[in-house]
């Protein structure tokens, strides 16, 4: 769905998900669970292995589905915990 943006961002792929970050302003990720925690500042999302932290400010959400997960705002910081050695 997204191949267009392979183009456009740095992709970084990690075990089943994927993220790609548009100049610090918007955020894709596809293949995340659900939504651990939610606000201007932080969001918190479920992976299949782990969970990814999104730290920034005036984060919005624009667009979540079964799989695709979009947010906007100034991205300061992508965090990822997970798999079985819980690293960072």
């Amino acid at each position: 769905m997204f191949d267009f943006f392979n183009d456009l961002f740095d992709e970084i792929t990690h075990n089943s998900f994927r993220y790609q970050v548009d100049s610090g302003k918007k955020i894709i990720v596809q293949g995340y669970k659900n939504i651990v925690h939610l606000n201007e500042e932080k969001i918190v999302l479920k992976l299949k292995n782990g969970e990814m932290a999104i730290l920034g400010k005036q984060l919005k959400v624009v667009e979540f589905s079964t799989n695709t997960f979009i947010a906007t705002g100034k991205i300061v910081t992508v965090e990822i915990y997970g798999g079985d050695k819980n690293e960072k």
